[in-house]
């Protein structure tokens, strides 16, 4: 469990289900549009790699 900012994305990334279980609600409505779910891209967002 734990979660890494990443500053050139402006995203944080929280990780561990209790965790995020958590914390999930709270921070979409702080933070906004969720950019990946368990690595993958969500909804209408563009992403390179994997």
């Amino acid at each position: 469990m734990g979660t890494f900012g990443n500053w050139r994305e402006s995203s944080l990334c929280v990780f561990g289900e209790e965790l995020l279980a958590h914390v999930d609600e709270d921070l979409t409505n702080l933070l906004g549009t969720v950019l990946r779910r368990g690595g993958r891209p969500v909804g209408n967002i563009w992403s390179f790699g994997p």
